[in-house]
């Protein structure tokens, strides 16, 4: 099939669902929407109506306001639908279905996710205390249990010279992700805005390590030293904190640059191959696998 065809039918399939036809509607009879007035004309959950401004992708784009407007195609598209033909959206091919692994993993896990994290994001100045006090925690919980954070991994036994040291490590940390996340935004994806979204965003993608981190401060404590010292054990949790970590940075990544999923996940990888690359070079005495 050719380019041009499989544009059209990919335009054609994203209004084949009557709330993506009426946000192109509502963005042309009005020119400029912010998100809250979409959610309150179209009274849907904020998770369903970002998966259907997702899914409108070239028809609507988003300026430096933070406002919903049409795109030079969109406009084309609203002046299409304008007209009441819609009957040429009936009969089309259906999508390619994904796997139910896939569904479930999205309905489980990522729409939930999806769903607290725009509710931190979205009001990001409300929610900077609560960034403060992760930084907080993690820094306490990092000194005492003598972990550093590095990206989205731990190097363990790492010896501190004082407090300011376990701040500003955290802090550069957090920071790290955030500029290289923001660039490849800029440059790759063409999205700007969002910054202090994306900031609180990562500052809660450290707070699964952190917890990973207090536990393992705590069975220090409480002397179970055979659990301490099991690298499989403390590798298997570690995997699967970072998993949850990970999915953090994507959804903060999707919400605040308003990227695609999918996009979002090419940067989240990035950033964790750097982290690999990191480690390997830096702090090879410092794997898991001891």
């Amino acid at each position: 099939m050719p380019k041009n065809e499989k544009d059209l039918l990919r335009v054609l399939r994203a209004l084949d669902h009557p709330i993506r036809r009426k946000i192109i509607t509502l963005a042309g009879e009005k020119g400029r929407l912010g998100y809250k007035e979409l959610s309150e004309a179209l009274q849907v959950p904020p998770g369903t109506l970002y998966h259907h401004i997702r899914a409108l992708g070239p028809l609507i784009t988003k300026d430096t306001d933070g406002k919903y407007t049409l795109t030079q195609l969109g406009e084309k598209v609203y002046e299409f639908l304008k007209s009441g033909d819609v009957q040429v959206l009936k009969g089309l091919p259906p999508p390619r279905d994904r796997s139910p692994f896939v569904q479930v993993i999205e309905k489980r896990f990522f729409v939930p996710l999806n769903r607290f994290l725009y509710y931190i994001l979205s009001a990001p100045t409300v929610h900077v205390i609560d960034a403060i006090l992760i930084i907080v925690l993690g820094c306490l919980v990092y000194h005492w249990g003598g972990m550093c954070p590095l990206i989205l991994s731990i190097v363990f036994e790492y010896k501190y010279s004082s407090i300011l040291e376990t701040v500003a490590l955290f802090l550069l940390n957090v920071l790290f992700i955030f500029v290289i996340c923001n660039a490849l935004c800029k440059l790759v994806f063409k999205a700007r805005g969002g910054n202090l979204s994306l900031l609180i965003g990562v500052v809660y993608s450290q707070l699964p390590l952190i917890i990973f981190s207090s536990l393992v401060y705590i069975v220090k404590l409480q002397g179970l030293s055979s659990i301490a010292v099991n690298w499989n054990i403390i590798g298997i949790l570690l995997f699967a904190f970072q998993i949850i970590a990970l999915m953090i940075l994507i959804e903060a990544i999707s919400i605040s640059k308003h990227v695609p999923r999918d996009k979002a996940l090419i940067i989240a990888l990035i950033i964790l191959y750097m982290n690999l690359i990191h480690i390997m070079v830096i702090y090879p005495s410092t794997l898991i696998s001891k």
